[in-house]
């Protein structure tokens, strides 16, 4: 699977997530996401390796 920045998927708490970022860390590929908090009014980044943003999406996540 290519991740593309701009794809969404929902999160095992049913959270609208958008790929925002994808880099390079050494050897290792790297993405960021974001999700809206209405009680806080703010977005939330979240960063993680690749092959670990992948594996979470054996356990509940789906792409839109």
């Amino acid at each position: 699977m290519e991740l593309k920045v701009g794809m969404t998927f929902r999160n095992l708490e049913k959270t609208k997530c958008v790929v925002v970022n994808i880099f390079n860390d050494g050897p290792y590929e790297v993405v960021t996401y974001k999700y809206w908090v209405r009680r806080k009014r703010q977005w939330i980044f979240k960063t993680d390796y690749t092959h670990l943003f992948l594996i979470a999406f054996e356990y509940g996540w789906k792409w839109q």
